[in-house]
């Protein structure tokens, strides 16, 4: 799921870039399962961590 710009208040608490993406392990959680994935942490802010995906096949959408 990806959060909107509204619920990350990004006009108020802009996001912060990381100098060098982190590695970093992510817990995707589906509707059956959770997974966990390898993935870049490439900026965050105070309520959460853009990440790009190193794994091939993963691809977002967007809810609602």
């Amino acid at each position: 799921m990806l959060l909107t710009a509204v619920e990350v208040d990004l006009p108020n608490d802009p996001p912060h870039e990381f100098d060098k993406p982190r590695r970093v392990y992510v817990r995707i959680r589906y509707p059956t399962k959770a997974v966990q994935l390898k993935a870049h942490a490439v900026a965050w802010h105070t309520k959460a961590v853009k990440i790009r995906f190193l794994e091939p096949a993963i691809q977002t959408e967007r809810e609602g």
